[in-house]
């Protein structure tokens, strides 16, 4: 009797812990969620959609007013903090220039370079990215999508190019073209690779002969890119 009394007494404890157990992972498993969670949004603070960027860019284009500098302590947040001060110097150098984008915008587009092609890119490599672009998005400590605009003629395939754009302090701002990330010198390659986005050119430059291998194996050879 007390053999069975004892057997009972077990069933009544596993049916008890049985529940509590699961209750116990169900609880785990949503707090793995919420951690989660929480990462991703930190991963991705600062992240808009491209319809988001050309919905500001065709406001922006209509009336080219306002501030689009991009604040320095950006760089500080999203670099390491060599490359951040190399990147802020160059930024301060090029400021009164980047000053006058609106100008800029408003001269293409009374020329009329009124098609506008904007791409947004978020990770290395990225072969729509200009290879600056893709050096910085692989040096990032804080990742962070970049966007680009360029201005063409209905029917041109040449434009006015403008890169990067960020999105910062609840705004799009102009972040330049992140050159201090790589010095090109004298290789002309490199530089066009640099400046232009990589996938536009690598055919061209293999056909005169000024890359033996890919745009972007050229662009770790020269230590644009990782």
């Amino acid at each position: 009797m007390k053999s069975v009394v004892r057997q009972a007494g077990l069933v009544v404890f596993l049916m008890f812990l049985i529940p509590c157990t699961t209750v116990s992972a169900q609880l785990s498993g949503i707090g793995q969620v919420l951690e989660r969670a929480n990462q991703t949004a930190s991963s991705v603070a600062g992240t808009k959609s491209l319809e988001e960027f050309r919905t500001w860019v065709n406001a922006y284009v209509a009336n080219p007013q306002g501030d689009v500098l991009v604040p320095l302590k950006w760089f500080d947040e999203h670099f390491d903090a060599e490359t951040a001060r190399a990147l802020k110097t160059e930024y301060r150098q090029a400021a009164s220039m980047y000053s006058g984008i609106g100008n800029l915008v408003a001269k293409q587009k009374a020329q009329g370079k009124t098609n506008l092609e904007l791409a947004m890119h978020t990770k290395a490599i990225d072969p729509t990215a200009t290879g600056w672009q893709n050096a910085a998005l692989q040096r990032m400590t804080k990742p962070t999508p970049l966007y680009s605009l360029r201005m063409v003629r209905p029917g041109a395939t040449s434009g006015f190019s403008l890169v990067s754009f960020v999105y910062v302090d609840g705004r799009f701002a102009f972040a330049g073209k992140l050159s201090a990330l790589h010095d090109p010198q004298d290789d002309l390659a490199t530089k066009i690779l640099c400046t232009t986005a990589i996938e536009k050119m690598e055919k061209v430059l293999q056909e005169k002969g000024l890359i033996k291998s890919s745009a972007v194996e050229h662009l770790k050879q020269a230590g644009v890119l990782k």
